[in-house]
This record gives structure tokens, sequence and C-alpha cells, in this order.
């Protein structure tokens, strides 16, 4: 189940990430958190319910407790190592890319 959820679900459940996720952070002087906030709240729910499901443990367990009896990371660093992996391969195009212009241009 680990293997299927880590092969099928993640990947489903973070297709586009790189597009539309910004990881969650506290602005000097703010009360809230910046960032898809909500987003990654309704996929630490979906990673819960997986990780349940892998483990059979019982619903009052906690969420770091699960995830590392199960091995999987948290969704919020799971967001972004798919987020900095997105960049690493962005960064190592060839000059002769188009996207590497918009890359350089960014840097």
């Amino acid at each position: 189940m680990r293997q299927l959820f880590i092969g099928a679900g993640l990947p489903k459940i973070t297709y586009g990430a790189e597009v539309w996720y910004i990881p969650p952070h506290m602005p000097a002087g703010k009360k809230r958190r910046k960032g898809s906030v909500q987003a990654l709240k309704e996929l630490g729910k979906i990673q819960r319910i997986a990780v349940l499901a892998i483990a059979g443990a019982l619903k009052t367990t906690p969420n770091d407790a699960l995830n590392a009896q199960v091995g999987i990371l948290p969704m919020e660093l799971t967001l972004k190592k798919l987020c900095q992996r997105s960049i690493l391969r962005l960064s190592s195009l060839p000059n002769t890319n188009p996207a590497a212009y918009l890359i350089q241009d960014a840097y």
C-alpha cells in the first residue's frame, strides 16, 4: 500500500504543484501565515487517510508518529521537495532551451 501511495497517489494529488504551490511562511509582524496554507491542510488530510490505511493505526494516532512509522515525509516537506526538484531540473536546462532564458532572467 505504501508503494501504491508513493507511486500513484502522491503524483496524482501533487500534479502541477510546482505552478500553484506557495510554501507557507510567516511575514514579519503578522499573525497569520501566508501562502498555500489551506491547500496544504487539505492535502495533509488526504495523506492522513492514506497513512492510516497503510499503517492500520487508530484514528487518534498523531500525524508525526504515523508518517515516521510508514516512512513518508510530511506533506509540507513533500511539496517542498517537489518544488526544489523542479527548480533543479529547470536550472540544469541547456542554454538553447527557451525556458532556460526565463530561468536565468528570474535568477
